[in-house]
């Protein structure tokens, strides 16, 4: 578990992140849900604070982060909060794990969900006139970690919005994303899609030297001849080789995006089939070595950003990145597994990770 202070300004500030960030207090335990915004946002203002939520304002909006209790007779307490913050008439984003169902058909596995607590979430969604984005990606965002007949998926992480977001924000929408080193999928929200510039300006990374080909390439390029005056020869050369850099970059180092998505395509569609039912131990345990190998190319891709962002990493001596690091592989080395049941009816697998 990650505390407030395993976060420093310089890991923050390296990934373009502010240095400031919010976290709740929960129950005696490291907290429950994080806040973090890039630097070219503005600073929120924390409006409310509690162990099931957190809300800020910022720019005239509302968003509220929602890690809700277990318990239904405990999420009162937070339905009533979020009733009192909806008086405030704006527009409204309340996103997070709600650990409530709204319909028998967004839980596979285990006992039926009870009536009164779906009741009440419907209720507190009927009564603050809220909806729900549109969603794409995976039904089930969660997942219990077991396989066979003990195996349980839900739909517990959504996004809500009132009128005034959604007039706000054209075609909000948010996509469940593939469960990786957590037993919850991801969740990403937005309204539409930002196109990339197409004059993109020329950057040199000095990561492009310590690579075996860069000198060669560089080389190569030059040492193409070209006629007329001095400088005329040098800005031409310098063009033509900007635009081979550009090629070669996207080539080596943009590889690993590629890789990146690939390989998430391919752990999407075993958890697509793994969600629908019917699979065996060793198709799960195929989707396990999937989700290891998506995880460490994420980490390589992580290390790319972090050198794209110049950040000294092998001098940094912060708490925070040794405690990320070593959070990740634990969760890595443990491998989600590990006890095997077996009985003369039924083999099942259980599965444990962070």
């Amino acid at each position: 578990m990650i505390s407030p202070d395993d976060f420093s300004k310089v890991y923050l500030q390296s990934l373009g992140m502010s240095s400031c960030f919010f976290f709740n207090n929960s129950l005696n335990r490291v907290p429950n849900i994080w806040l973090f915004w890039k630097t070219t946002v503005a600073t929120p203002n924390m409006l409310c604070c509690s162990n099931q939520q957190i809300t800020v304002e910022v720019d005239g909006v509302l968003l509220s982060i929602i890690h809700a209790h277990c318990s239904y007779v405990n999420r009162r307490q937070l339905w009533m909060d979020l009733h009192q913050l909806s008086l405030m008439n704006l527009p409204w984003l309340i996103i997070g794990d709600f650990n409530a169902y709204l319909s028998c058909s967004d839980k596979q596995g285990g006992h039926r969900p009870s009536t009164a607590a779906m009741s009440d979430f419907r209720y507190f969604v009927g009564s603050n006139h809220l909806m729900e984005a549109p969603c794409n990606g995976f039904h089930f965002s969660w997942w219990n970690k077991q396989v066979g007949r003990l195996k349980i998926l839900g739909k517990l992480d959504r996004m809500f919005f009132n009128i005034l977001w959604s007039s706000k924000y054209l075609g909000w929408n948010y996509k469940v994303c593939n469960r990786l080193c957590s037993d919850h999928s991801p969740i990403v929200g937005r309204s539409v899609d930002i196109p990339r510039p197409k004059n993109v300006p020329f950057k040199f990374f000095n990561m492009w030297c310590s690579h075996p080909s860069f000198r060669d390439t560089v080389k190569a390029n030059w040492d193409v001849p070209l006629a007329g005056h001095s400088i005329y020869i040098l800005t031409q050369k310098l063009k033509r080789l900007k635009s081979a850099l550009k090629v070669w970059n996207r080539e080596i180092f943009g590889n690993i995006k590629f890789q990146v998505e690939e390989e998430s395509k391919s752990l999407e569609l075993m958890q697509k089939h793994f969600d629908q039912g019917n699979t065996d131990e060793e198709f799960t345990m195929q989707m396990m070595n999937q989700e290891n190998k998506v995880e460490q190319l994420l980490e390589q891709e992580q290390m790319f950003w972090r050198q794209k962002a110049g950040a000294s990493w092998d001098n940094d001596n912060d708490r925070s990145t040794k405690g990320t690091q070593s959070a990740l592989r634990k969760r890595l080395e443990s491998s989600w597994l590990n006890t095997i049941r077996r009985n003369s009816k039924n083999r099942s697998m259980r599965l444990t990770g962070g």
